[in-house]
């Protein structure tokens, strides 16, 4: 049987603070938060723009085994 996974289209959103975020949770540690909650993201960055690979593999270390990342392809 097929798995299914919901999530969102990101997870760096300022109005996200104080209502999915704790008010008091370093922006940097928002994705380990995000991770928490959801099995999957999809980031829409990669729509606008090249990432470094060191921000890859940071967000890849950031979460569990078995979490997926849905990149959307680039607008170029």
């Amino acid at each position: 049987m097929a798995t299914l996974r919901i999530g969102c289209s990101g997870f760096l959103y300022d109005d996200w603070r104080g209502n999915f975020y704790p008010e008091n949770l370093s922006r940097t540690h928002w994705l380990e938060y995000y991770c928490t909650k959801f099995l999957t993201v999809e980031l829409n960055v990669t729509f606008y723009r090249l990432l470094e690979r060191e921000t890859f593999a940071k967000w890849y270390s950031s979460t569990p085994e078995g979490f997926i990342f849905s990149l959307k392809g680039s607008r170029f």
